[in-house]
């Protein structure tokens, strides 16, 4: 089983299991934070099921970055409320300023053999 068969359980899994107690529970008791908490890491893991490919595709320092960012924001949106104004111009400076590909050369054009009556 791939690594994005495993995710796309979870996230059923876990949508399923808030559905569940937002049916069966009543929405007074202690168990509405972690039917809210399901649903919502459901869906996180449906969006990341969905953009798997891409995410295999980006690089480590990308990658690396935006878990760095979001880790800053996260702990500076108590302190600082304007982290993310920051944070997101960074990552677009980083997108743009990664490394990319060498251009591949053009084809060669073939020469033109000349015939025989040509040459004289």
């Amino acid at each position: 089983m791939n690594s994005r068969t495993k995710i796309g359980i979870v996230a059923i899994v876990c949508c399923v299991i808030g559905a569940a107690l937002f049916l069966v529970d009543a929405p007074t008791t202690s168990l509405e934070h972690f039917q809210g908490a399901m649903i919502k890491v459901g869906g996180v893991f449906a969006v990341l099921w969905l953009a798997y490919p891409q995410i295999t595709k980006l690089p480590v320092w990308l990658s690396l970055a935006i878990v760095l960012v979001a880790i800053t924001t996260a702990v500076a949106s108590s302190v600082w409320k304007k982290a993310a104004l920051v944070a997101i111009p960074i990552l677009i400076v980083l997108w743009m300023l990664r490394p990319r590909p060498a251009p591949s050369s053009p084809p060669k054009k073939k020469e033109v053999s000349r015939s025989s009556s040509e040459a004289r």
